[in-house]
């Protein structure tokens, strides 16, 4: 009986001992779940990618439609002609020093014409990340809207323009005639738009191009059809276009 009895209670001992071995199997479901975290997280990797791809891709094939300048927070339209970038409207910062003018002296010519520069202060004007165009850009600008024939139609705006002087602005340049300042004259605003270049026509002079309200002009100048490039002393006052660098 004694034997018996002993053999009861080795059994049961070895029963308890068998009940404690399930731990292992408990850590075994533990490392399955999170063995799964890793190939959630790669997912979520993967769809980050694609989005920031996607934003990518949008922005090489677009530009957005205006510009803020961040020294005033005026805002400009800005147009892609070609592989150039532009403004589509004259500057009309204030720069803290430098020559520069209100056409006829007067501020609230200032929103629809922006400010008339000096030559030297105007390769300083633009903001970061635009520049003043060289004569060449300018030429790049002609010949990609068809060279000489009817170009400045496409620049010149459809409005406010003299004697039946309007484009038809088709290449989004909007062209306006804010005049210009010769010799402490203010002169042809509606007439004549005439911009700077960085590019120099002698020691005193810088090129610049002029968008007539027809063809005008005498002399050794490059007259096309109502564009006119010539030198221009540094001390005249002209508006300034900006270019993306």
């Amino acid at each position: 009986m004694r034997a018996f009895l002993s053999a009861l209670i080795i059994l049961a001992l070895v029963g308890c001992n068998s009940n404690s071995v399930e731990v292992p199997v408990e850590e075994n479901t533990v490392e399955v779940i999170v063995d799964s975290v890793p190939l959630v997280v790669e997912e979520v990797d993967s769809i980050e990618t694609k989005v920031v791809d996607t934003v990518s891709v949008e922005l090489k094939n677009s530009i957005p439609s205006h510009f803020s300048d961040i020294r005033d927070g005026k805002e400009y339209k800005i147009v892609k002609i070609g592989e150039q970038i532009w403004m589509s409207e004259n500057l009309a910062f204030r720069p803290d020093s430098g020559n520069f003018w209100a056409y006829n002296d007067d501020n609230s010519n200032v929103d629809k014409y922006g400010y008339l520069y000096d030559g030297e202060t105007a390769k300083e004007v633009c903001p970061v990340g635009w520049h003043l165009p060289s004569h060449e850009e300018w030429g790049e600008l002609i010949n990609f809207l068809g060279g000489e024939k009817d170009v400045a139609k496409k620049l010149k705006s459809t409005l406010n323009w003299k004697v039946n002087g309007n484009g038809t602005n088709e290449s989004g340049f909007n062209a306006i005639a804010g005049g210009s300042l010769y010799t402490g004259k203010y002169q042809y605003i509606d007439s004549i738009g005439s911009w700077w270049t960085s590019s120099f026509f002698n020691e005193s002079a810088y090129w610049s191009f002029d968008i007539n309200y027809t063809i005008v002009g005498q002399g050794p100048y490059d007259i096309m059809n109502g564009i006119e490039r010539m030198g221009t002393h540094s001390i005249a006052g002209l508006s300034v276009r900006c270019i993306k660098d």
